[in-house]
């Protein structure tokens, strides 16, 4: 009778570990589905913003600009308010790509004079080097700098936002208008134009 309820015993508590043990090893087993990625690769579609970046951008059809970073200048004119006009252009852009001036003379952006402007009463003019990947990679502004016949500040304030992808001009009575006869004002189309074309991948299509 004793050996019979210890092997009673003994079989229940085998019942008990198997159910036990059945109950435990989906659990253990089980593994957890990595998280999905909830950033997207391209920033949500803006139609109003992008309007402005293909109507006023360097290429109608892809995004051009120049790459996040640091850009540095070098200044061949000794203007002194330079920096401030960078930065307003940094503020526009609001982090990707930073524009600072540079002591080094092989900067990819040189600022100098031309005087040979004044021949065609011209304030100034900007060349900008586009690769084929859509990314600016260099840029040269040209000044004529009398301050009587060309106010510095506005010059160099509209040349400089060609230099940061405006490839065309507005007529809205702001900075990047065509005559610029001291106009420092940014227009919400500038505002809005430069700031989301910074925000979009370099060489993005544009619907």
């Amino acid at each position: 009778m004793k050996k019979r309820f210890i092997k009673y015993f003994l079989w229940l508590g085998l019942v008990f570990l198997s159910l036990f043990i059945s109950s435990c090893l989906p659990s253990f087993f089980q593994t957890e589905n990595p998280p999905t990625s909830i950033t997207p690769s391209f920033p949500p579609f803006d139609t109003y913003a992008d309007s402005f970046v293909k109507k006023y951008g360097w290429d109608k059809n892809y995004v051009t600009r120049w790459p996040n970073g640091i850009v540095e200048v070098f200044d061949m004119t000794g203007y002194p308010l330079l920096q401030e006009i960078l930065d307003k252009y940094n503020d526009m852009i609001g982090g990707p790509t930073s524009f600072q001036l540079s002591f080094n003379p092989f900067s990819p952006i040189i600022v100098t004079v031309d005087y040979s402007l004044n021949l065609y009463q011209n304030c100034g003019y900007t060349e900008v080097y586009i690769g084929n990947n859509s990314m600016i990679y260099g840029a040269t502004i040209f000044i004529f700098p009398d301050e009587n016949l060309c106010p510095v500040y506005a010059t160099l304030l509209h040349e400089f936002g060609h230099v940061v992808g405006f490839g065309e001009h507005t007529n809205d009575g702001c900075v990047m208008d065509p005559i610029n006869l001291g106009n420092t004002h940014f227009s919400e189309p500038v505002l809005t134009m430069v700031h989301r074309l910074y925000q979009l991948p370099i060489g993005s299509y544009l619907p």
